[in-house]
């Protein structure tokens, strides 16, 4: 008779919990390995989770109404002892990777983002996310965000065009600043905390099957969309209070994502951030627009204040100070010679006997030729690995998360 194996472990769970305060407990879970079946399952905090792990193992096999493990298996060989404290001799533990958990993860990841709610929350779509956020402050959001659409950055910056950014009242110090819509599809901008998290979503979006599952850093950005992408209570808020957009592709949203693709629940010093670098973005802009380019001499840094009541020190330097804009030939020489790169790799893959075709890839190949003969595309200028639709990472508006 084949020995009984259950799979466990803990794992940061795929949402928050929004009260008292937004935080992000761990998702302790037992499977059992023949049936599929989830035999136990709890969440704890962090510091907390491998306590529980144990405690949740131990009335699984008490009460649950599977057979019990010959084997237990988990990743983590820490967790050997405290779970060795509550079997008897007659199971076996062993260390080994345990991808089970990472599909549950996904699969509940999948379920919640389905759910008519904000992502990774579990609260009703507001932009006063759950009371966090003071009606005053989506009110200046609104005025910050439709002033900057006018002004409009993204028809003179490209997305890789870093420019460095600094609020230290909100922990925001060599921030990289990245103005996405040149292309013509989403408009806004992301704030990624350093230069290094800029580069590692870069070297993420490069890697199809890595981006969907990690992002390879945080984002907090503004999006701007159309009103048939912005969820029915929210559009019932702009209304009661009378917000103004400044067009109708000028709907703005605040969105803070971490890494493996989960929605931080909105605070105020988020959506704070955001107003303060949108006014500061369309001032440095409106004055400045002129002379940014790759091509110019040196930098460019202005200083704000900003804010009426209490004012916030934010600075802007164009480039980023670790992140040179290079001139407008260097960035085209490069793509020419990964697009050629690119056509021997396609012609490779389309060059085979029938007998060998690969209908997946072909296919492949076929869309990354089709894509880069009728669509214009920020790669055009990007120098280093940079955001393509969107503030989270995901393309994602509010309304299609």
């Amino acid at each position: 008779m084949p020995r009984r194996l259950w799979i466990g472990g803990k794992v940061q769970a795929p949402l928050y919990v929004t009260e008292p305060e937004p935080r992000r407990p761990d998702f302790v879970v037992w499977i059992d390995a023949v049936s599929g079946k989830i035999v136990g399952h709890d969440f704890a905090e962090p510091a907390e989770s491998t306590g529980t792990l144990v405690s949740c193992l131990s009335r699984a096999i008490r009460d649950g109404d599977v057979h019990r493990p010959d084997r237990i298996r988990v990743a983590d060989r820490s967790l050997a002892e405290p779970i060795r404290a509550v079997l008897d001799a007659s199971i076996s533990i062993e260390i080994a990777p345990t991808p089970e958990l990472s599909q549950i993860v996904e699969g509940m990841s999948s379920f919640l983002d389905s759910m008519d709610r904000s992502p990774g929350t579990g609260e009703s779509r507001s932009y006063f996310a759950g009371g966090r956020v003071a009606p005053a402050t989506v009110a200046r959001l609104f005025e910050a965000a439709a002033n900057l659409y006018r002004v409009g950055p993204w028809n003179v910056l490209w997305d890789a065009d870093t420019i460095g950014l600094d609020i230290p009242a909100y922990g925001m110090n060599g921030a990289v600043l990245s103005v996405i819509g040149r292309a013509g599809e989403s408009f806004g901008f992301v704030i990624f905390e350093s230069a290094s998290a800029y580069d590692a979503f870069g070297t993420a979006s490069s890697n199809p099957l890595r981006r969907k599952h990690d992002l390879g850093a945080s984002t907090l950005g503004l999006n701007f969309d159309a009103k048939s992408r912005i969820p029915k209570p929210m559009l019932r808020e702009i209304s009661h209070h009378g917000w103004k957009v400044a067009g109708p592709r000028a709907y703005p949203y605040v969105m803070a994502v971490d890494r493996d693709h989960v929605y931080r629940p909105l605070r105020e010093r988020h959506v704070l951030a955001v107003c303060v670098t949108a006014e500061s973005l369309a001032r440095f802009v409106s004055r400045h627009g002129r002379e940014l380019s790759p091509d110019m001499r040196g930098s460019i840094a202005e200083a704000y204040s900003i804010g009426e009541e209490e004012k916030v020190a934010v600075r802007l330097t164009a480039p980023h100070p670790e992140m040179p804009w290079l001139p407008d030939d260097t960035g085209f020489e490069q793509d020419e010679e990964e697009e050629r790169e690119d056509l021997d790799a396609d012609a490779e893959g389309l060059d085979l006997g029938a007998e060998d075709l690969d209908p997946e890839a072909d296919e492949d190949a076929a869309r990354r030729r089709s894509s880069r003969s009728s669509t214009p595309s920020s790669t055009t200028r990007a120098r280093r690995g940079s955001p393509r639709r969107g503030c989270n990472g995901r393309g994602s508006s509010p309304g299609r998360c």
